[in-house]
Parts: C-alpha cells; sequence; structure tokens
C-alpha cells in the first residue's frame, strides 16, 4: 500500500477535497479530513467548479461539523477505529476519484510556462528556501488550494511541506535567520497583522491572547512572503514512516489534567505531534504511574516545547498496547472528540 503522508489531498467521485491525517492507516481507506465541498456560491475554484471550504480550521468543534454533514448524506466517509478507538473520516480506496502529491505539483509547477501570480511566487519562495538551506527543492511541496488548483491568486495563502526531519531542523535554522536579515523578503508577523493572528488562535483554542503571543514566538514556519501569507509543514520521508495501523492500539480511559516535564521532542514537529514526558503530576482524573507521552493533532503545538519545559496538558487519557515492543503504558491525547475542543499543551 502506498505511504500516504500527511497534508496530501485526496479527490473522491462526489468531488469532495480530503486532506490526509499522519501516516498510519487502515489497508482499505485513508484516515483525512474534508477540507472543500463543490458549491455554486463557493468561493474556490476555477470557471464553473466552485467549492466552499468546509473546515476553515483544524479544530474539534469544526472537525465535528464536518462529521455531522458526512453522518447525514456521505456515512461512507466515517469510520470507527478498533484501533485508535475513535470515529474518524476516511476515504475508502474504491472512492478515490483523485490523489494529489504535494511534490509532484511543486514538480509540475517548476516545469510549467505559464503560472498565474500565486504560483509563481511560490516557486520563487521554494527556489529562495532552498538555496539558503541547502536543501534540494526535491525535498519541498506544496499543499492546501494550490496544490487541488483552487485557489484564489490574490487572496490564498502559500502552504509549503518539507520533507524529513533533518531538512525541517535545516528550514528552521534559515528561516530564522532570514527573519533577522535586514531587506529580507521573508518576515514574521507583526503588528496589526500579529494581533489578528494571535485573536483568531484564542478564539479557537483554549488559550489567551498573551499565550497566542508567547506560541508565535516559538513558531518558526509561519509568517510572510512578500506581504503573502505562508506556513511550513514538516513532513516525514518514508524511511522515517516506521510504525504502522494497528502496531499501537488506544484504549480511552477518561479525561486528564496533568503537569509534566518534556523529555522528548523528536516527534514534535510532524502532525501528529508528540512529546515523551516525565515527572507527571496528575492535577485532576485518572491516576496512573506509567504515563509517558502527550500526542496533539493540534498544529498549534507541534514543534512548540523543549527538552526540560515544564507543560499544562489537558486531554483523553489513553491505554496504550504496543504489539510492536509487547508494551503497555498510557498517554494523553490533545485533539480528541472528547476534548470538545478545551483540552490544550501550555506552558506552565
Amino acid at each position: 500500500m502506498k505511504n500516504f503522508k500527511d497534508r496530501d489531498f485526496i479527490k473522491t467521485r462526489e468531488d469532495f477535497f480530503f486532506c490526509v491525517i499522519g501516516y498510519e492507516h487502515p489497508s482499505d481507506r485513508v484516515i483525512s479530513y474534508l477540507k472543500y465541498a463543490p458549491s455554486s456560491s463557493g468561493k474556490w475554484g476555477r470557471g464553473a467548479a466552485r467549492f466552499r471550504r468546509v473546515l476553515p480550521y483544524y479544530t474539534t468543534p469544526l472537525l465535528l461539523e464536518t462529521f455531522q454533514l458526512l453522518e447525514k448524506s456521505y456515512p461512507q466517509y466515517l469510520f470507527d477505529s478498533p484501533v485508535l478507538g475513535i470515529r474518524m473520516s476516511a476515504v475508502p480506496l474504491t472512492s478515490f476519484k483523485t490523489y494529489y502529491s504535494p511534490v509532484e505539483k511543486l514538480r509540475q509547477l517548476f516545469k510549467a510556462v505559464k503560472l498565474d501570480a500565486l504560483q509563481a511566487k511560490l516557486v520563487e519562495f521554494v527556489h529562495l528556501l532552498s538555496d539558503e538551506s541547502g536543501i534540494p527543492d526535491a525535498f519541498f511541496g506544496v499543499t492546501g488550494s494550490l496544490l487541488i488548483d483552487i485557489h484564489r491568486p490574490t487572496v490564498s495563502d502559500i502552504d509549503v511541506t518539507v520533507y524529513g526531519r533533518e531538512n525541517s531542523r535545516k528550514l528552521r535554522d534559515t528561516l530564522l535567520a532570514l527573519y533577522e536579515t535586514p531587506g529580507s523578503p521573508i518576515s514574521r508577523l507583526k503588528g496589526r497583522a500579529l494581533g489578528r493572528w494571535c485573536k483568531l488562535m484564542s478564539d479557537l483554542y483554549p488559550i489567551s491572547i498573551k499565550m497566542a503571543k508567547k506560541i508565535y514566538e516559538r513558531k518558526w514556519n509561519i509568517g510572510k512572503y512578500e506581504n503573502t501569507d505562508f506556513s511550513i509543514h514538516p513532513i516525514k520521508c518514508d524511511e522515517e514512516i516506521v510504525e504502522r495501523y494497528g502496531d499501537r492500539v488506544f484504549a480511552p480511559k477518561g479525561m486528564v489534567e496533568a503537569r509534566a516535564t518534556v523529555s522528548d521532542v523528536a516527534e514534535s514537529p510532524f502532525l501528529p505531534a508528540t512529546y515523551g514526558i516525565k515527572h507527571v503530576s496528575t492535577v485532576e482524573g485518572p491516576r496512573v504511574a506509567d504515563l509517558r507521552e502527550v500526542t496533539a493533532y493540534e498544529s498549534l503545538y507541534g514543534g512548540l516545547f523543549d527538552v526540560g519545559e515544564e507543560v499544562l496538558i489537558r486531554g483523553k487519557l489513553e491505554g496504550v498496547e504496543d504489539k510492536r515492543k509487547q508494551m503497555k503504558y498510557h498517554r494523553i491525547l490533545v485533539g480528541s472528540l472528547e476534548g470538545a475542543g478545551v483540552d490544550y499543551i501550555k506552558f506552565a
């Protein structure tokens, strides 16, 4: 089976666009969320084919709304996973109409003779990132509306993917340097733009505007390129995808609040973002002695915390059975349906 990766896109027979989540998928379907749907009044698309953005932001309350839409008319796209212990949207392989690869799309744009203004800016942006970081442009891709050719050239963002843990680290260091370089076309959000971002994050997540600003100070992968908003998404290479669907089985154990120290950040740049934790102190909820990690499906928390930092966590406690290592332990999941949008990882 193909290694479907985070931020790939799938178009179904109904012309729904689903965005792939993570890297572990059942053999007969791909776990993903509904992003765009056909609509005669939609703002995205080309010519007569118009689409509306069903999921403007990936948050649990908004994701639930897509589930309700699917359950009513397209229940085949809902999947009760015995491995994850949750209901999730997923596209059966038999429902595929088109698969969209971020890497292949970018290669096509590199070779294209005629590009619109946003596509041209994307190509320039990636070439600049590649030249400055030393990362070959073959390790970059494009996702979002630019990937599926329904973007709006004057208002859409540039969403870039970069493949590999080491490449992601190099790109982070490069962007941090470019942000500080006088005359650089790449800049951080500032002023009103930063204020709007912080306000949006505080509206979407259970954090204050002050906490949102502190989070943004750690976010190397969100900024502006010549006044166009961009985001960078680290993605695993094939050789870094070592876990398969079913290798670990998860069972819900209730909601929990805890304080912990971050012990491992190797998996934190990717989605879902996983942090190893130690010195765990349970504030509320079930108490277990073997709470080893916190995993977040909210990209806001990805690549955010450093080893040794104390964090506050609220999420779903899960029992984990690791069949590969023949061991059992517990983790906290942030971004679950049970969390209902009020779960989090915060600076302590």
